[in-house]
C-alpha cells in the first residue's frame, strides 16, 4: 500500500477539506472546555452546598433550630431554596450535557465512518491506478466508482449503483479489449455514477455542516446557560459568604452568651446560697416573731383588761363630770337668779331711797311746820303720819345739829330691822 494512504489528510486528493477538520477540531475543543467549566462549576456548587449543610449542622448542634430568630430562618429558607434551584438546574444541564454528548458521539462515529470510507476508497483507488496505468480515463473513473461503492457499502451508507454498471465495470476490468461502442456506454454510465456519488457526498457534507451549526448553537446556548449559572453561583457564593460571616457572628455571640450564661449560673448559685441563708435567718426571725407575738398578745390582753377598767373609770368620771356640769349649770342659774334678785333689790332700794328722801324732806318740812305750830300751840298734838318705822318698831332719835338741821335715824338696841334696810339706813 502507498504511504499516502496512511495519512489521508496530507493527500492532496483527499475529499475531506481543511476547513471541515478545523471546524470539527474547534467544536471538539469547545466541547471539552465547556465540559471542563461545567464540571468545575458543579464541583464549586457541590462544595458550597456541602459547606452550607455543614454550617447549618453546626448551628443546629450548638443553638438548635427552635432558637433561631426570624431573620436567620428566612436566610436558611432562602439558601435552601437557592440550593434546590441550583440542584434542579444542574440536573437539567446534566441531561442536556448527556444529550449533547450522545449527539457528539454519534457525529464522531459518523465522521469516523466517513474517514474510514474515504481512506478505503483512496487506497483502492491507488491500487487500481497502479494496476491500470495504461487504461483510458473512463476505465479509471469506472474503477474508482466501483471502489467507492464497495467502500460505502462496507460502512453502511447503502449507496447502490446499478447492477449493469457493476457488471460493466467488472467486465471492463477483466476484459480490457472490448468494443468502442460498449466503452462509450460504460463511460456515460460511469459519469452518471460519479455525479450521483458526488451528490451523495455533498449531501452528507451538508448534513454535517447543519449538524455542526446546530452543535455551535447548542454550544452558544450552553455557554449562555453556563454564564447564567456562573452569575447565579457567584451570587450564591456571595450569599454563602455573608451567611458564613453571619454564622461566625452568631458563633461569637453564642460564645459570649455561653460566657454570660456561665456567669449567670455562678450568680444564680451564689444567689441560691444567699437565699438559703436568708431563708434560715427568716425562719429564725419568724420563730422569734411568733414568740414575740404571743408575748404581745398576752400584753394586749392585759392592756385590754386595763382598757376596760379605764373605760369603766372614765364612764364613772364622765358621769360625775356630767353631774358636776349640771350642778355648775344649776349654780350658775341660781347665781343668775340671785344677781337678778339683787338687781331687783337694788332697784327697789333705789326707789325706796328716793321715797325716803322725799319723805324725809316732807318730814323736815312738816317738822319745820310743826315747830312753827308748836310755838303757837305747844300742847297741840302732832298729826299722825304714816311712817314705816312704827311698823318696823323703830324709834326716831332726834339729835340736833349745830345749824338746826334734821338728825339721822338710829337703830334701837332692842328693836328688829331687815338687813337691807339696815344697810340703807347706814347710807342715810
Amino acid at each position: 500500500m502507498d504511504p499516502n494512504s496512511e495519512n489521508p489528510s496530507q493527500n492532496p486528493n483527499n475529499p475531506r477539506s481543511p476547513a471541515m477538520e478545523e471546524t470539527l477540531d474547534e467544536v471538539s475543543k469547545e466541547r471539552d472546555l465547556l465540559l471542563k467549566e461545567r464540571s468545575d462549576l458543579e464541583a464549586r456548587v457541590s462544595e458550597s452546598s456541602d459547606t452550607i449543610r455543614a454550617a447549618f449542622a453546626r448551628i443546629n448542634e450548638r443553638i438548635g433550630e427552635e432558637n433561631w430568630n426570624p431573620e436567620e430562618k428566612s436566610i436558611v429558607e432562602m439558601v435552601l431554596e437557592v440550593e434546590a434551584k441550583i440542584v434542579e438546574y444542574v440536573e437539567k444541564r446534566k441531561k442536556e450535557k448527556k444529550e449533547l454528548e450522545n449527539s457528539i458521539v454519534s457525529l464522531t462515529e459518523e465522521n469516523r465512518d466517513v474517514n474510514s470510507l474515504l481512506r478505503i476508497a483512496l487506497s483502492e483507488k491507488e491500487a487500481v491506478e497502479k494496476r491500470v496505468k495504461g487504461g483510458g480515463e473512463q476505465k479509471r473513473v469506472g474503477a474508482i466508482l466501483q471502489i467507492a461503492e464497495r467502500g460505502l457499502q462496507k460502512v453502511g451508507f447503502g449507496f447502490m449503483m446499478g447492477a449493469a454498471a457493476v457488471v460493466a465495470g467488472e467486465s471492463q476490468l477483466d476484459q480490457p479489449s472490448t468494443s468502442s461502442g460498449s466503452t462509450k456506454s460504460d463511460g456515460s454510465e460511469c459519469e452518471e455514477e460519479v455525479i450521483s456519488l458526488a451528490a451523495t457526498v455533498e449531501k452528507i457534507m451538508r448534513n454535517l455542516r447543519l449538524q455542526i451549526s446546530d452543535l455551535r448553537r447548542a454550544l452558544d446556548e450552553s455557554r449562555l446557560d453556563n454564564e447564567h449559572l456562573q452569575i447565579l453561583a457567584d451570587k450564591q457564593a456571595k450569599k454563602i459568604t455573608e451567611t458564613t460571616l453571619h454564622i461566625i457572628n452568631l458563633e461569637e455571640r453564642e460564645k459570649m452568651l455561653a460566657l454570660n450564661v456561665e456567669e449567670l449560673m455562678a450568680d444564680i448559685t451564689e444567689a441560691r446560697e444567699e437565699v438559703a441563708r436568708w431563708r434560715e435567718a427568716c425562719e429564725l426571725e419568724v420563730k422569734a416573731g411568733k414568740v414575740a407575738i404571743e408575748e404581745r398578745e398576752k400584753e394586749v390582753g392585759m392592756l385590754q383588761q386595763d382598757l376596760e377598767r379605764t373605760k369603766a373609770a372614765l364612764e364613772a368620771a364622765s358621769n360625775k363630770l356630767l353631774m358636776k356640769e349640771r350642778l355648775a349649770a344649776t349654780a350658775m342659774a341660781a347665781q343668775a337668779a340671785a344677781e337678778a334678785s339683787l338687781q331687783l333689790a337694788d332697784r327697789r332700794s333705789a326707789e325706796l331711797r328716793d321715797q325716803i328722801e322725799e319723805l324725809t324732806r316732807q318730814v323736815e318740812e312738816e317738822a319745820d311746820h310743826s315747830k312753827k305750830e308748836h310755838r303757837k300751840s305747844s300742847r297741840k298734838r302732832v298729826r299722825h303720819v304714816c311712817w314705816p318705822w312704827r311698823a318696823l318698831k323703830l324709834t326716831p332719835n332726834w339729835q340736833g345739829t349745830g345749824d338746826g338741821g334734821g338728825a339721822p335715824w338710829v337703830r334701837g338696841r332692842n328693836k328688829k330691822m331687815l338687813p337691807d334696810m339696815e344697810g340703807l339706813l347706814h347710807h342715810m
